[in-house]
């Protein structure tokens, strides 16, 4: 056998293990090579941690060295055995053959079982990083000249990314999943996105008394709410329900500092506040300083885990049984919701779905606090509202006869 016939097949190896050792590094994931790292190959993959560029520029440098090693060769070859015909028919074979068993074969085994191959790779790849180090550190000098801007690292799309193709994949469950997406989007959602909105949230003047305090906190189910004096914007301390059933002392005495945020910070840094102060509540504020609503640690954790319900919690939102024979609705309760709570069936109509729509169709206008309507042995009184809708109702089961269907 010829003796560049021997050359050339040698050469077809190392050009095999470069195209492999690059497949095999590049392919290995982060996690992948921790684990590698951990398991005892540190000594030379810390190397490829370390210099990944240099450790390419080491692999295309003796790649591309062994194909046109080769490529002079087989021209050499072809040239003996076929004269005129040399040049065409080495560069033909040799190219065919490189790119098949130099490129393809080499690449794809080492993409398949790149955990497997990655620590071969690097102690292949010793044997030719240290000699050509010289090379290597000026052609590196000369990338990085041209090489502008920082590296990209690892960002939290990327994160985002992995897990969803972990629950994709069935490594990560789907609730599980959606908790850990939640957890790295929380970082973008702000005091505005999650709170309360004034609207809809408890709070009441300094004044109320005491009995009104306590229904407030038996209707909505909250155990703390904001105390505001004179003005609605003028908070001034947060009341908590378990205090004012057990102290008989003035409220002003009963209430805590409030925690004032800004609507635009971020849910982390609330949290953080919430930790810190030992609080449940913060009032959260706009540009010129106005009430704008409230954010509540629960608030903050269900945008984590979902909502959560407590005992005192109905399972059915905007219903909450208060005995036996009471229950406070929210006025946009749907009347099947409503039906099924109070175990009854209510007319229905083209023109209302809701409790709030149905008694301004028996009321004639939108109702206002204090008015009552009387319907499948059921009273309805309005506990809450506005000029333009009802917001909460209370209902309590009537004297047998009364408010029955004809």
């Amino acid at each position: 056998m010829p003796i560049e016939l021997v050359l050339i097949i040698a050469l077809f190896f190392l050009s095999a293990g470069f195209s492999a050792s690059e497949t095999a590094l590049t392919a290995l994931t982060p996690t992948a090579l921790e684990r590698l790292v951990e398991r005892g190959g540190k000594r030379g993959l810390a190397l490829w941690q370390r210099h990944p560029l240099r450790i390419l520029i080491t692999i295309l440098v003796g790649n591309n060295a062994a194909n046109m090693a080769a490529a002079a060769l087989a021209t050499l070859l072809a040239e003996e055995r076929f004269r005129n015909f040399g040049v065409a028919v080495g560069v033909g074979i040799l190219t065919l053959a490189l790119i098949l068993f130099g490129e393809i074969v080499p690449k794809s085994l080492a993409k398949k079982h790149s955990v497997t191959a990655a620590p071969w790779a690097i102690a292949f790849l010793r044997f030719f990083y240290y000699p050509l180090l010289p090379v290597t550190l000026v052609l590196h000098r000369f990338v990085q000249l041209f090489a502008f801007g920082a590296e990209e690292g690892f960002e939290e799309r990327d994160l985002i990314y992995a897990i969803r193709l972990s629950s994709r994949k069935g490594i990560v469950p789907g609730d599980r999943a959606r908790m850990m997406l939640s957890i790295v989007q929380l970082e973008n959602l702000r005091a505005r996105e999650i709170m309360v909105p004034r609207t809809k949230a408890l709070y009441r003047d300094l004044d109320t008394p005491r009995e009104e305090l306590a229904r407030a906190f038996q209707e909505s189910g909250h155990s703390r709410m904001p105390v505001f004096r004179g003005r609605e914007d003028n908070i001034v301390g947060i009341l908590h329900a378990k205090d004012l059933l057990r102290f008989a002392v003035p409220v002003p005495s009963l209430l805590k500092p409030p925690l004032f945020i800004p609507d635009g910070k971020r849910a982390p840094q609330i949290l953080r506040d919430m930790q810190r102060l030992h609080q449940h509540l913060a009032v959260v504020v706009d540009e010129f300083g106005a009430f704008a609503g409230i954010v509540t640690l629960e608030d903050i954790l269900e945008e984590i885990v979902g909502e959560i319900q407590d005992e005192f919690d109905n399972e059915t939102p905007g219903v909450r049984r208060v005995g036996p024979d009471e229950v406070v609705f929210a006025g946009g309760t749907g009347l099947a919701t409503v039906s099924r709570a109070l175990e009854t069936v209510f007319p229905v109509a083209v023109h209302y779905e809701t409790l709030g729509g149905f008694l301004t169709d028996r009321l004639g206008r939108v109702g206002r606090n204090g008015d009552r309507v009387e319907e499948q042995g059921w009273g309805f009184e309005v506990v809450d509202a506005d000029p333009r809708q009802i917001i909460r109702v209370r209902a309590r089961r009537l004297p047998t006869g009364r408010g029955t269907p004809p």
